[in-house]
Order: C-alpha cells, then sequence, then structure tokens
C-alpha cells in the first residue's frame, strides 16, 4: 500500500492531446473557442498491443526482483495466449520454473504486523499456476499435483518440511477453487490430491460451493474426504468436515484456524454422510480408551487431540440427536468414557472451546456484545471487550453508542484507532443513503491525513455513482486530491490518486489522465511501492490485542487506472506510463494499457454459438 508523484508531465500530455486532434481530415471544421474539444484519438490495435506485452516480457527477464518479474511474465502470458499461444505456452514454462527455483531458496513468507495481523505472501508457483489453469486446466492441474508431490518428499526427509507440509494442502484447495468454474473434473482431481494433506477452512466453502451446482459430487466427495481423514488418523480434519456434514457454522471442535460459515439456504443434510462421518469420529474415540499409549498423556500434542475428541463427541451430541437417534446412546458413552481418560488440562480445552462458541453466537450483535463488555472484570481483557462492541455496531444510532465507549477504553492508542474506525464505518453508511455533506463532515473527524483521504475517495465513488450532476462529482473527486495532496507520501497517498483517476476516467478523460501523470509523480518518490493489491487495512490494536478490517477498492490498483484510463487517450497514457522509474512499475501499466485492447479484442473474436467454427488465429508470427 504505498504513493504515487507528479512533475511537469502534466504539460507534455496536454501538448500531445493537442497534436493528436489537431491531425483531423482536410476540410474539416475548426471548433469555436470555448467549445468542447474533440477527443484525442485512441491508438490501439491487436498488433500494437501484442507487441508492447512482449516487449515487457523482454525487460521483465532483467528485473533484480523475482516476484516483480513472475508477476509481469505472467499476466504477458495470459493476455497474449489468444493472440500467441505457443510464445505465451513458453512464458508460462519460464516463468514457472522460475517461481519453483524462488520458492526452493525462499519458502513461504510471511510477515507479522501489530499485535498479531499475519500476512502470507502468496506462493509464486500457484500464482503462475492460478494463470494458467484459466488457459489449460490440465496442464495446470498436473503441475500442481507435480508441486504436492515435492512437497511430500521434502516434509518426509526433515521434520522442518512440516509447515511446508501443511501449507500444501491449502494451495491445493485455493487452485481448486479458481478451476471449480474453469473444469469442475480437474477441480475434483485437485481436492483429491489434497485430502493426502492436512484439511483446511476452505475445504467445507469448496464443498458449499460445489454443492450449488452439483449436490451429488460434493456429497460423494465429502464421503471421501471422511474416509481418508479417517485413514489419516486426524480429529481436525474431521472437524473442518463437519461444517458441511452437519451444514454448521462452526466446527465441532477446536481447529488451528477457523472462520464462519454462512449455511446456504435450504441445505438439507445427507444421513449416509453424517453416519460415516459419527462412525469415524467414534472410531478416534476409541483410540484414547483402548490405546492410551498412542496420546503420550500429558503432552502439548496429547491435551491438544484429546481435547478435539472430547469436544467433537460433545458438539455432535444434540446434533446426532436430531439426525441420526440410533447413535445417541453410543455417542453418550463415548463421551463419558472419554472424560474419563483425558486430563484435566485437556478438559479445561475443550470447555473453554464450548464456553467460545457460545459466545461466538453473540458476534455481530452490538448489544449482546456491550452487555458482555460491561460484565467483564479482568482489566487486561476490558479494553478488548469495549473494542469488540464498538467493532459490531452496524447502523448510525449504534455508532454514536460506540463513540461513548471510546473514553472507557484505557489505551490511547487504541481509543484514537477506534474513533478513525467509527468515522470511516459512519460514512460508509452516510454514503449508501446518498448523504454526502453529512459523509465529508465525519471524514473530516479522522486525524490521519492519509487514510482521510481515502474516507473522501469512498465519498467521490459513491458520488459519482448517485449523482447526475458531473461538475458535482467532479468537485468531490478534486476535494480527495486536496487531501491526498496534504497527506505523507506513502503508498496510501498513491493509491487515493489512482483511484480517483479510475472514477474520472468514467466521464472525463483527459481529467483522468492529468491525475494519472500526478500519481506517477508521487509513485516516483517512493521506496518500494506495493500498488498492485486493492485491499486496505484498518486496525484498532490495544496492549493485548488486535482487531483488523478493510475495504476493497479496484480503482487502487496501479494495472486498472492505467487500464482505465487507455480507451479515452492511449498515447498519453503510454507516455504517462513510460515515465514510472520503477521498471516493474512501468511494465504493469503498459500491460494494463494493452489489456483493454486485447481483452476487448478477444470478445469479439469469439465465434458465434451457431456456426460452431474456431477464432481465426491471428497476428501468427
Amino acid at each position: 500500500m504505498r504513493l504515487l508523484r507528479v512533475s511537469q508531465k502534466l504539460s507534455l500530455v496536454v501538448t500531445l492531446a493537442i497534436s493528436v486532434s489537431a491531425q483531423s481530415p482536410a476540410g474539416a471544421q475548426r471548433k469555436p473557442k470555448g467549445a468542447t474539444p474533440t477527443p484525442p484519438a485512441v491508438v490501439c490495435d491487436d498488433q500494437r498491443a501484442v507487441a508492447l506485452v512482449q516487449q515487457q516480457v523482454s525487460e521483465a527477464r532483467s528485473f533484480e526482483k523475482p516476484v516483480a518479474q513472475i508477476g509481469v511474465m505472467t499476466r504477458a502470458a495470459d493476455l497474449l495466449w489468444p493472440y500467441r499461444e505457443d510464445a505465451a505456452r513458453a512464458i508460462f514454462t519460464e516463468v514457472f520454473d522460475l517461481a519453483s527455483k524462488y520458492f526452493a531458496q525462499k519458502g513461504d513468507e510471511s510477515r507479522t504486523e501489530g499485535r498479531g495481523l499475519v500476512t502470507t505472501a502468496p506462493d509464486q508457483r500457484f500464482v503462475v499456476l492460478r494463470a494458467i489453469a484459466k488457459r489449460d486446466a490440465e496442464w495446470s492441474r498436473r503441475l500442481a499435483v507435480q508441486v504436492a508431490e515435492e512437497s511430500k518428499r521434502e516434509s518426509q526427509k526433515a521434520a522442518t518440511g512440516a509447515g511446508s507440509f501443511q501449507e500444501t494442502g491449502v494451495k491445493l484447495i485455493d487452485l481448486a477453487f479458481s478451476l471449480l468454474p474453469v473444469d469442475q473434473s480437474v477441480a475434483l482431481t485437485l481436492v483429491r490430491n489434497s485430502f493426502s494433506y492436512p484439511l483446511t477452512l476452505s475445504h467445507p466453502r469448496f464443498l458449499f460451493e460445489l454443492a450449488k451446482t452439483d449436490r451429488k459430487a460434493a456429497d460423494a466427495l465429502a464421503l471421501e474426504a471422511v474416509a481418508a481423514s479417517a485413514a489419516r488418523g486426524t480429529t481436525e480434519d474431521l472437524s473442518y468436515l463437519s461444517v458441511y456434514v452437519f451444514a454448521i457454522p462452526r466446527n465441532i471442535s477446536p481447529v488451528r484456524a477457523w472462520t464462519s460459515y454462512p449455511t446456504p439456504a435450504d441445505f438439507t443434510t445427507n444421513p449416509t454422510l453424517q453416519e460415516a462421518f459419527v462412525k469415524a469420529v467414534l472410531a478416534r474415540a476409541e483410540l484414547i480408551t483402548k490405546t492410551p499409549d498412542q496420546f503420550s498423556v500429558g503432552s502439548r500434542a496429547s491435551n491438544w487431540e484429546t481435547s478435539q475428541i472430547y469436544s467433537s463427541l460433545v458438539s455432535l451430541e444434540p446434533l446426532v440427536a436430531r439426525t441420526l437417534p440410533a447413535y445417541t446412546e453410543r455417542l453418550s458413552d463415548a463421551r463419558a468414557s472419554v472424560q474419563a481418560a483425558i486430563n484435566d488440562r485437556a478438559r479445561e480445552a475443550s470447555d473453554g472451546y464450548q464456553q467460545s462458541l457460545e459466545d461466538w453466537k453473540t458476534f455481530g450483535n452490538f448489544d449482546a456484545r456491550l452487555e458482555k463488555a460491561e460484565r467483564e472484570t479482568n482489566p487486561e481483557q476490558k479494553d478488548y471487550a469495549y473494542a469488540g462492541a464498538a467493532s459490531q455496531a452496524k447502523t448510525l444510532e449504534q455508532l454514536e453508542r460506540a463513540e461513548s465507549l471510546v473514553e472507557k477504553i484505557d489505551d490511547a492508542n487504541a481509543r484514537r484507532q477506534l474513533l478513525n474506525w467509527i468515522s470511516f464505518k459512519r460514512v460508509e453508511l452516510l454514503v449508501k443513503d446518498g448523504r454526502f455533506d453529512e459523509a465529508k463532515r465525519a471524514a473530516e473527524r479522522v486525524d490521519e491525513l492519509d487514510q482521510r483521504a481515502i474516507l473522501y475517495f469512498e465519498i467521490a465513488r459513491g458520488g459519482v455513482k448517485k449523482l447526475s450532476d458531473k461538475s458535482r462529482a467532479a468537485e468531490l473527486l478534486d476535494e480527495v486530491l486536496a487531501a491526498a495532496a496534504k497527506a505523507p507520501l506513502t503508498d496510501v497517498r498513491a493509491r487515493a490518486q489512482l483511484g480517483v483517476a479510475h472514477l474520472y476516467a468514467e466521464f472525463d478523460g483527459l481529467r483522468s489522465l492529468e491525475v494519472l501523470g500526478d500519481a506517477v509523480k508521487t509513485i516516483n518518490q517512493l521506496k518500494d511501492p506495493d500498488l498492485a493489491g486493492t485491499f486496505l487495512t484498518r486496525r484498532i490494536e490495544g496492549k493485548t490485542f488486535g482487531i483488523y478490517t478493510g475495504n476493497t477498492v479496484p480503482g487502487f490498483s496501479l494495472e486498472n487506472a492505467f487500464r482505465e484510463a487507455g480507451p479515452h487517450d492511449f498515447e498519453g497514457a503510454l507516455l504517462a506510463a513510460r515515465n514510472l522509474a520503477d521498471p516493474a512499475l512501468r511494465a504493469t501499466g503498459i500491460i494494463g494499457l494493452a489489456a483493454h485492447c486485447l481483452e476487448e479484442s478477444a470478445k469479439k473474436a469469439q465465434p458465434k454459438k451457431t456456426t460452431g467454427k474456431p477464432p481465426a488465429k491471428k497476428n501468427q508470427p
């Protein structure tokens, strides 16, 4: 998340626009002074766009940063596929090898910010694989299986590989997600491959997504997963699967990473699948009473596993009573036996999880969380309880009440961040209602200038969509720029300028280009800016807690900003992109311009369904 810069480029852009429009046919009448200027010609065709993309591939090979190199070459290969498939395949092969070498050197990379916000960098191999999957699903699957097998071999060589071994399942299921709408059979094969690794919180999500279009396949896949988990001997895997099997919002036992799942409407559970699941859990429970030596009682790992088994039995009792009453007595007996066999720490861990399930039921309920905060007696938990309650406010009235909670928080930094969070939420609600003047006043209360610029952008974005008066929309966008000009020189400031350029492109192409030029000047002043993502994180951090949320803003992407500007003045936008000092950012901007040309042309070139004929190949070398 970083920023942008401005210079004398503006005069160059204006000059270019004048020179292009001046090249009008002989005999064309000159427009009177003050009339709306003729838009500059758009100079973009397939052949030129392909050449620009190929040029960026050549330049990317000399980039110092492998991640930037991989990103540019992968995007380029995807764009070239409909026009130069053989060349695109060669680029994909080259960049996948590069990504594999980079992963061998670096492994999984992550960083921790603040009180515990962990950000994991994407595995570049799977960045490439997701792009390949759009074009050749089977090729992507073969490469993914190859990666998985390599991970398995590495994990078997050394205990230090166990972490990456676990992450392989995450990457496989994520790739399967991206493949599901492209090729279901290939996606299902990848999911089956993931059963050789620890399951993840994404597995029930995949099953629910698959069930939307093919319930029979989803249930069959879940049944395979239950059998695989039982064979692997892991209660945690079964806990992840419980979400789909019983259509519940939370796992039946503690897991290493959890989330809440929205249960699909009218989702009916499968008794056969549930019976197989219950049998697998009962088999795990029997291990504690029949082979207690397998759990090395007293160890941390043992406490975790036994608390998972006990929690699973406790959670299943009411579920089974409703759907599989024949198993009620067996389940009750198993719970009693396990309770007697495990130690106090495992029981306490299980009881704590059951309590967390009860507490979780109040998530999103402002009044319930506020009541709980008022009852909290632990001073170390008091700030978190109040901040957590305030973060659940969803209406303007609740935000007013949440603001009164701020002074009850001891930590000054948390108070300031919470006030900013409340202002963010208030602005979002006011913009949604079309109350832009009130939203501006709320935004002015945010003390962080770069964050205030983002809020102004949100107001302007809403205004552009709802206001028919383009001059008023332009006023809002210019106010964003004024706020950004006062903000620190950071990525956030640059993103605000990119966002304004993106919005201006919808109704004033020339002004969009001017702002884009300013953004380039800002970017050139930043050190190692991050302008690829579109998610901006906001945080409330106290001495013992951290609460995180954020906004997704498509216009904040460097590529998207240039993509939107290109159709209005390709030459001017190309000039702005070439003024980016960083070679990777320069390539990204140019690729954004070419993307609009090539993707729109590819859509037009698609064959009509009635003919059944393949599209003619274009621009063959």
